[in-house]
């Protein structure tokens, strides 16, 4: 389906006869996501282009809801959990974690398109019988670092009326340095480029940086689906490769690895559940 505007979406609810529930999200990678995952009878799925779309379209198709039409939304988490500017209404849902993408990067499913790509010799003999694990954090840690530049840069930017340039600075460093990087070196630069722009490290994160580093899953609910494939990619263009892989591949591996009992386990799928029992 194309994607539709608000005024589209409002229109599509109101003048349907048919029993559904009404699904609205932002994107054609979402409506194909919610139909395999979501088992609900008579669903029809609608996308409008973003978040804001999304949450203003469910508000205002809201008031044609009847007792044979139900209106739920779903939206990507993104930084509103920091921002402190989730939706309070108990019909618009969010990701468990930043996207889609992020969460169907679990421990499990990660590890197995690792194991796709690496040489396993190699692997274990430079990081042991661990090595995925090695890996899957080195990839954690390449991601949160590019996340949190960008939730960095826009937050101050939204908040302060400027943008922090890393250009140049230690961060920028880490940015073409994949596998020196680590989390708490992230923090330290962070908190340098504060002290520099004379910010207070509450202005940048709206939490305790210092427990970030020990909180993996609390970390990842900030970081971008996009940044973990490209942390992947990253990881295929190393020594430790047998081959390159393209990022459309990686990310179709996570699709097909990512199992059903996976989201069925998910926070999202219980909130939606029991919002329509």
């Amino acid at each position: 389906m194309n994607q539709l505007t608000v005024d589209e979406v409002i229109s599509e609810i109101k003048i349907s006869l048919a029993s559904s529930v009404f699904l609205i999200v932002e994107g054609p990678s979402d409506i194909k996501f919610f139909n395999y995952f979501l088992e609900i009878d008579d669903l029809t799925i609608l996308h409008c282009g973003s978040c804001e779309k999304v949450i203003e379209a469910a508000r205002k198709s809201k008031q044609f809801e009847t007792s044979n039409k139900t209106i739920i939304a779903v939206i990507d988490r993104d930084y509103r959990c920091i921002l402190r500017d989730l939706p309070e209404e108990e019909y618009i849902f969010v990701t468990d974690k930043h996207d889609i993408e992020s969460t169907m990067f679990t421990k499990v499913v990660s590890k197995g398109v690792l194991k796709t790509f690496i040489n396993k010799e190699k692997t274990k003999a430079k990081y042991g019988a661990k090595y995925l694990e090695v890996l899957y954090q080195k990839v954690i840690n390449i991601a949160m670092r590019t996340s949190g530049c960008r939730f960095n840069a826009e937050k101050l930017k939204k908040n302060k009326g400027t943008s922090i340039s890393f250009k140049g600075t230690e961060i920028d460093r880490y940015i073409n340095n994949n596998f020196v990087f680590n989390f708490n070196s992230f923090c330290n630069a962070v908190k340098k480029i504060a002290t520099n722009n004379k910010k207070s490290i509450d202005s940048i994160f709206d939490v305790d940086v210092d427990s970030l580093v020990s909180l993996e899953e609390d970390v990842l609910i900030w970081t971008r689906g996009h940044d973990l494939i490209d942390a992947v990619h990253a990881l295929s263009k190393s020594k430790l490769s047998n081959s390159k892989v393209e990022k459309i591949e990686i990310k179709k591996l996570l699709k097909v690895s990512y199992g059903d009992q996976s989201f069925v386990k998910s926070q999202l799928y219980a909130d939606i559940s029991a919002y329509l029992k």
